[in-house]
């Protein structure tokens, strides 16, 4: 991190004058600031899509939701910021105006205005491009009717003629959408002119084409191909009216991530990836480094930070706010604090109140005392293998968790290769004629003799909706890169001891079980009423997606027995 960077974040804060008062001790403005550019064949090859006909203006004008969602299992309170919004002023250069009359926008010399709003991801936007952390999805319904996957996505707003990966979604009444700068190799796997609903998975947030980090550059066009500012605001003069479902402020000042780390956060030259050196357990005497990231932190802005111990003490508090700067539209902070050598063991709170808001984040100090939580009774019912007689090779496991269910699919994508998908965890309890939905996601890749060393994960491939008629009927939908799919589902096989017609103990091992080191495979127990199935869920030695479904194991499964089948 530069020096001048750190001065500069020093000398951006000012005591409050309350009895706790605490300047930090690192940190500033993020980093690189997120601005693009659009190659001007991008545009010509949107234009020259083959279903893109002159639009025939029909039907309702959508309403837009938010074309960005979080990765299911990512805990942060917000995970995005604005850097510019449309160039309202069409002189140049350095004629900008945005729809609130503010300058939160750019031009350049050749002529170009900002078509878009530049959505970035943050924090640790690489890191987030890396692990799919944020995905786009569709604002609103429609047909794809353009879309380009390949091209590099680390250029750093070196290459002015780098082309951006996109999804153009057409909707009902001839308006569009743009999705561009897409991840390579992320966008859905859906063929121009099939339709895609609101919410849909179109692409993972990346920094394709001229780009200085991840973001999503998002543009509407009306049916008659004019730029839409999807914001209202005084200062609007492209529409009048709000695009929005539910428009977000201009300022929109959050704390998107309180953290804990074993040293201060890095962030180095554009495209490497930071290094955020996370760690939520700690030992007594040791030293604990404090992290808030901001969006739209502005001047005068208070913020009260508080770390409470295992007993519910106040361990440090204290507060600060903006001075000398008026708006950072990301910011990131950081303080040291020493553990006492006699801290009291168990989960510690690292709290934020700001701006009407309370994020919280949990650590450990010493060993954890914090007990796991049964299973809710309801969804212990629903344990067990499921498929739908009239479909042959494919079917769902339901895995009951403390936390919430889980659910996966093994069966055959639009290629007819083998595909399997695991789905986030659906929280709480789950009741009959409810509709659930999750996020669904699917491997990176492998091979079956040489396995992969896990990088990234799972990537996001779609979203599951499943309702439970009883605790032995349900219907279970798919949607996702590889197209639709609805089956109604009966049970085949339950876990012991889950109620509905079961018997007989569980030995506790039922469940997933996979290798931390390897990507993308694994295996599930499923101790059923005549018996135990086990199945693979990997690769086979040509790197095709493989699941394997065992014989019936009628005798019980025990700690360090081996069984065949």
């Amino acid at each position: 991190m530069p020096i001048r960077l750190l001065l500069m974040s020093i000398s951006a804060y000012v005591c409050m004058g309350h009895a706790a008062e605490r300047f930090p001790d690192g940190g500033g403005p993020l980093p690189t600031e997120v601005h693009d550019r659009i190659a001007p064949q991008t545009y010509r090859q949107l234009h020259q899509s083959p279903i893109r006909p002159p639009a025939v203006a029909k039907g309702v004008r959508p309403t837009l939701a938010f074309p960005l969602r979080q990765a299911v299992g990512e805990a942060d309170q917000a995970f995005h910021g604005v850097s510019n919004f449309v160039d309202q002023d069409p002189a140049f250069p350095d004629e900008i105006l945005d729809f609130e009359c503010g300058q939160r926008t750019y031009d350049l010399q050749s002529g170009y205005n900002h078509r878009g709003v530049d959505f970035f991801t943050w924090p640790f936007s690489w890191r987030r491009m890396e692990n799919d952390d944020v995905a786009v999805v569709a604002a609103a319904p429609g047909v794809i009717s353009a879309k380009l996957d390949s091209e590099p996505d680390r250029s750093c707003g070196n290459d002015e003629q780098a082309q951006a990966n996109y999804v153009v979604v057409r909707h009902d009444d001839g308006s569009e959408s743009i999705y561009l700068h897409l991840k390579t190799g992320s966008a859905t796997r859906k063929l121009l002119g099939e339709r895609v609903d609101e919410g849909e998975y179109l692409g993972i947030v990346g920094s394709s084409g001229y780009s200085t980090g991840p973001h999503l550059h998002f543009e509407v066009h009306d049916p008659g191909d004019n730029i839409i500012e999807p914001y209202a605001g005084s200062c609007n003069m492209l529409n009048v009216e709000s695009w929005w479902q539910d428009q977000l402020p201009y300022y929109d000042s959050r704390i998107n991530r309180l953290a804990t780390h074993s040293q201060p956060p890095e962030f180095l030259e554009c495209p490497q990836t930071e290094r955020p050196n996370f760690q939520n357990q700690f030992a007594p005497g040791d030293k604990v480094f404090l992290g808030a990231y901001y969006h739209d932190q502005r001047l005068g802005q208070r913020a009260t930070l508080t770390v409470v111990d295992s007993d519910g003490s106040v361990f440090t508090s204290f507060e600060f706010a903006l001075d000398r700067v008026f708006h950072y539209n990301a910011s990131y902070w950081w303080w040291s604090i020493d553990l006492p050598t006699d801290a009291p063991p168990g989960e510690w709170t690292f709290r934020a109140e700001y701006e009407g808001e309370i994020v919280e984040h949990e650590f450990v100090v010493g060993q954890s005392q914090v007990s796991t939580p049964p299973i809710p009774d309801t969804n212990a019912q629903y344990a067990g293998l499921w498929y739908s007689p009239a479909l042959e090779g494919e079917g769902f496991n339901l895995i009951p968790t403390a936390s919430g269910l889980v659910v996966y699919f093994y069966g055959s994508d639009r290629d007819a290769e083998r595909l399997w998908l695991v789905s986030a965890t659906i929280p709480g309890t789950i009741e009959p004629g409810q509709v659930n939905r999750a996020t669904m996601f699917e491997s990176t890749g492998g091979v079956f003799n040489d396995p992969v060393t896990s990088r990234r994960g799972l990537s996001e491939w779609g979203v599951l909706e499943i309702a439970m008629e009883d605790c032995a009927n349900g219907v279970v939908k798919l949607v996702g890169r590889d197209g639709d799919k609805q089956a109604n589902v009966i049970k085949l096989a339950g876990v012991a001891g889950s109620g509905c017609g079961s018997s007989g103990d569980s030995s506790g091992l039922s469940g997933l079980w996979y290798s931390p080191v390897l990507d993308g495979e694994g295996f599930n127990l499923v101790e059923s009423d005549v018996g135990s199935l086990i199945y693979y869920y990997g690769f086979n030695r040509n790197g095709q997606r493989q699941w394997l479904v065992s014989d019936v194991i009628p005798d019980p499964v025990v700690l360090n027995v081996a069984v065949s089948t």
